[in-house]
């Protein structure tokens, strides 16, 4: 419980997405409705999440007063979720190639490797791009697990989004941006890197303007997706507060 709200986070999946079609969340407002209690949220940034048809399934979070919460974690809700996002639509990838020396991207942007002196504090290949950030762009590489000398066969498929609206004031007339591929390993620890000679997949995304998508959840219990961390104690031992284990 942080400021008597609960984080319930809440899963979904969108059907029938147009292959070449992307979706960028970039606010949301619920509605939930359970025995007794009728409650609703306006439109509230929550950026990061994407939906398409090769990723159909996605989640947003909501803060829930803890008043509410209590009510009606246990019992099966019907939540309303309005979705703002930004629809954007995929171009043909091109292939672009990660070389030791700094190599050029889409976007009139220059990437390099990091200096084996600064390789331990920016293990990330950054990419640099005059006056700003460039349109969004989907990028995939194999990459390697630990590190460059592990055989070819143990690379896994990394991907990233590069790119799209900024805003930082910035005054700096080179923009630089990290990247730092994300796979589907669920382990944290694992480390995967961008080797050089790597092909990149630039997949280039223009908008099509703003969308909204409607999402209907059904007999949804709250209580197994509300965030929990352990319960703290004060100097006397009194409890802090925090969100019960679901039972």
């Amino acid at each position: 419980v942080f400021r008597n709200q609960v984080e319930v986070t809440v899963p979904f999946a969108v059907a029938n997405v147009d292959k070449d079609s992307n979706y960028l969340i970039r606010g949301v407002a619920a509605t939930v409705d359970a025995p007794g209690v009728h409650w609703t949220t306006p439109y509230t940034a929550n950026g990061g999440q994407q939906v398409n048809s090769g990723s159909p399934f996605s989640f947003v979070s909501l803060a829930m007063p803890l008043e509410v919460f209590n009510k009606i974690h246990n019992a099966p809700a019907n939540i309303h979720l309005s979705l703002a996002t930004e629809h954007l639509k995929q171009q043909p990838p091109t292939i672009w190639k990660a070389t030791l020396r700094p190599f050029s991207v889409p976007g009139h942007g220059l990437c390099s490797f990091p200096s084996a002196e600064s390789a331990e504090s920016t293990p990330a290949v950054l990419c640099r791009y005059p006056l700003k950030v460039p349109e969004i762009s989907f990028v995939s590489a194999p990459v390697a697990a630990s590190s460059c000398n592990a055989s070819p066969a143990h690379s896994v498929e990394g991907a990233t989004t590069i790119g799209g609206q900024h805003t930082t004031l910035d005054f700096d007339p080179v923009v630089t941006i990290p990247l730092s591929f994300r796979t589907r390993d669920p382990n944290p620890q694992h480390r995967y890197v961008l080797c050089p000679g790597t092909p990149l997949s630039f997949t280039d995304a223009r908008s099509q303007g703003n969308a909204r998508l409607e999402v209907e959840e059904k007999q949804l219990v709250l209580d197994a997706f509300a965030a929990r961390i352990p319960v703290a104690t004060g100097p006397a031992g009194e409890d802090r507060g925090s969100v019960p284990p679901p039972q």
